[in-house]
C-alpha cells in the first residue's frame, strides 16, 4: 500500500483521476483543478502526463505555491533535480510559514539528494522533520540523506522515529 493511506490504492487512484479530469473538463481556467490532475498522474506514476498539467497551473496562477511545489517534486522524480531546486526553493522562499512547510522542505531534500548535494539536503531535510505535522516520509528522506553521509547511528535514529510514527 504506497505509503499506507488507503487500503485500494488503484481504485483510489482512478476516483482521483476521473475526479480531476471532471474539474479540468468543468473549468479549465482553473489551477488548483490542473494541479489535482497533475498530482493524480505523479501518483500513478505517470510524470510525463503530470508535468504539463502542473505548468499548466503555474501558467494561470505563478503564485500558486502548491503547484509550484508539485511541479518540482514531479522534475526531481523525471530526473531534472536541478530544474527542480529552483521550483522548491522559490515555493518555500515565497511561503516560508507554509502550512505544508515540512512537504516541501522534504521535496527540497529529495532534490539535492538526487543531485547528490548531501549537505544541502540534510539541511532541508532537518527544516522538515522540525515541522509539527511531518509525516514518516520525512523521516524516511533523513535516514537515507544520513546514510551517503555515513552517519549511521542518526541514520539508525531517524529510522526509529519511522517505525514510531508508523509501526507497520
Amino acid at each position: 500500500v504506497p505509503l499506507g493511506y488507503t487500503e485500494r490504492p488503484a481504485e483510489t487512484l482512478e476516483k482521483a483521476l476521473q475526479a480531476a479530469r471532471q474539474a479540468v473538463a468543468l473549468d479549465n481556467d482553473d489551477p488548483a483543478a490542473h494541479v489535482s490532475l497533475g498530482r493524480a498522474h505523479f501518483l500513478g506514476n505517470n510524470i510525463e502526463a503530470a508535468i504539463p498539467e502542473l505548468e499548466t497551473a503555474l501558467e494561470l496562477n505563478p503564485n500558486l505555491t502548491y503547484a509550484r511545489v508539485s511541479l518540482g517534486h514531479a522534475l526531481t522524480y523525471s530526473g531534472h533535480a536541478e530544474e527542480a531546486v529552483k521550483y522548491l526553493e522559490t515555493a518555500i522562499r515565497t511561503s516560508p510559514r507554509d502550512l505544508w512547510l515540512g512537504s516541501m522542505a522534504a521535496r527540497a531534500a529529495e532534490a539535492h539528494l538526487a543531485l547528490r548535494q548531501y549537505e544541502k539536503a540534510l539541511d532541508w531535510a532537518r527544516l522538515a522533520v522540525r515541522q509539527p505535522n511531518i509525516q514518516w516520509p520525512g523521516y524516511a528522506g533523513l535516514a537515507a540523506i544520513l546514510g551517503h553521509l555515513d552517519r549511521n547511528d542518526e541514520a539508525q535514529s531517524a529510522g526509529d522515529e519511522i517505525l514510531r510514527r508508523k509501526p507497520d
